[in-house]
């Protein structure tokens, strides 16, 4: 599995990235997105993300307007924690 985690704090999203289990989630790579633009890159060159993390309060495009955008892209069910 792939994870996406998108946060506009960079210490945030690295605590976050270093506290999950990634053994026990089946979590095969964890990649970091500092803001929406970063995490729409990710999609259009890495297509096979299983699943994503976002903060919903992030300056110029919100977490959940990124999360309707990667809907609307890969037609698949995105999950937001």
């Amino acid at each position: 599995m792939i994870l996406l985690m998108v946060d506009d704090e960079p210490i945030i999203i690295q605590t976050l990235a270093r506290s999950i289990s990634i053994e026990s989630l089946n979590i095969e790579k964890i990649l970091l997105a500092y803001s929406a633009e970063d995490a729409k890159r990710y999609f259009l060159n890495e297509p096979m993300i299983d699943l994503v993390m976002c903060d919903i309060e992030m300056p110029q495009t919100n977490g959940l307007a990124l999360l309707s955008w990667i809907r609307a892209i890969i037609r698949k069910q995105v999950v937001s924690l």
